[in-house]
C-alpha cells in the first residue's frame, strides 16, 4: 500500500518561489489537475502541474520534472507567460508565493497518468477551448489569483495552442 504523503508546513520570512505551466499538445488539448485536500494550500481547486522551484534548478528544468513526477510526461518548447503573487495573511504564519506561469508543448497527453493522487484527486484532459471556458466560468472552483493570471494572460496562451497545433500539420 503507497504511503500517502503529508505536506510540512513551509516556514521563514520571506515568498516561496513556485513554477507552474499550461502544458498543451499537438492537437490543442491541456492537462487540469483537482489539487486534493492534503495539499499546502489551494485545496479542491482545478489547477495547472507546479511544485515549488528548488534551489539550482533552472525553471525550465523544474518544469520538466514537475510534468515527468506528477504526470509521467515529456514536455519542452517552454515560453514564460506572466508572474502574479499568492498572499495568504490569514494564515500563520503568513503564506506568500511568487508563482511564474510557463506554457509549453506536452507530448503523448493520452499517456497521462495521474501519479500524485495524494496532490491531485482528479486528472482533466480537455480542448483548450474547454479550458478557456473553465477559466471563466465562476461556477468552477479555480484559486482566485490563478483565475486572475490566466485570465489575463488567454490570448497568449491560446496564440501558443495555435502555434503547436501548426508546427503539427
Amino acid at each position: 500500500m503507497k504511503k500517502e504523503k503529508t505536506w510540512t508546513k513551509l516556514t521563514g520570512d520571506y515568498p516561496y518561489p513556485v513554477v507552474s505551466a499550461l502544458g498543451i499538445s499537438a492537437d490543442g488539448r491541456v492537462i487540469l489537475l483537482k489539487r486534493s485536500q492534503n495539499v499546502r494550500s489551494a485545496r479542491g481547486v482545478w489547477s495547472i502541474p507546479s511544485g515549488l522551484h528548488e534551489v539550482g534548478v533552472g525553471a525550465e528544468d523544474m518544469m520538466k520534472r514537475e510534468f515527468k513526477e506528477e504526470l509521467g510526461l515529456e514536455a519542452d518548447k517552454f515560453s514564460h507567460v506572466t508572474t502574479y503573487e499568492n498572499i495568504l495573511p490569514e494564515e500563520a504564519p503568513m503564506a506568500h508565493w511568487v508563482i511564474q506561469i510557463f506554457v509549453c508543448r506536452l507530448h503523448h497527453i493520452d499517456r497521462a497518468v495521474n501519479l500524485e493522487p495524494d496532490k491531485h484527486e482528479k486528472m482533466l484532459i480537455t480542448t483548450f477551448a474547454d479550458f478557456a471556458d473553465m477559466v471563466m466560468c465562476d461556477a468552477v472552483p479555480w484559486h482566485a489569483t490563478l483565475r486572475s493570471a490566466l485570465l489575463r494572460n488567454m490570448r497568449t496562451l491560446r496564440t501558443h495552442m495555435l502555434r503547436f497545433t501548426e508546427e503539427n500539420r
